[in-house]
């Protein structure tokens, strides 16, 4: 149970939780009605299906990037927040490795899935750069 626990402050499950639902907010809130009144947009109104990828998506990527923060900033967790998941030891610095790789990874494959689905494979890219914007702030900016 207190890996669960751990698992789930490492991925910050209650931001994750804050950023579905002002997808869900927004998108059945505003995008959906200005579409049926004005907009012809390729993206909108999504089928349910593929909307739970799409926020299953943006949740996958900002998982990993909360957990490769917590990797680049272990030292400091050491000494800092020592209640963080890595820093107490709940999870070795190679298991968050494959971890990040894993939701990283999960995501960017449900955004070409999507991309494919509408014809914009393209919009699969996003995603990698999101990731990729995500690793570089980590690694080299935030220092």
């Amino acid at each position: 149970m207190k890996t669960v626990i751990a698992f789930f402050r490492l991925i910050r499950i209650v931001n994750l939780l804050i950023i579905a639902l002002c997808i869900g907010l927004f998108y059945y809130l505003i995008m959906v009605p200005v579409h049926n009144n004005t907009l012809m947009t390729t993206f909108v109104p999504l089928n349910h299906l593929d909307f739970v990828v799409f926020t299953l998506s943006v949740m996958f990527v900002a998982a990993g990037g909360n957990i490769i923060n917590d990797y680049f900033d272990f030292e400091l967790d050491k000494e800092f927040k020592p209640n963080r998941p890595l820093a107490q030891g709940a999870f070795s610095l190679n298991t968050a490795i494959y971890l990040h790789g894993f939701f990283i990874f999960a995501g960017i494959a449900m955004g070409f899935y999507l991309g494919w689905g509408y014809g914009k494979f393209s919009f699969g890219y996003l995603y990698v750069v999101a990731a990729l914007l995500l690793y570089v702030y980590s690694a080299y900016l935030k220092k």
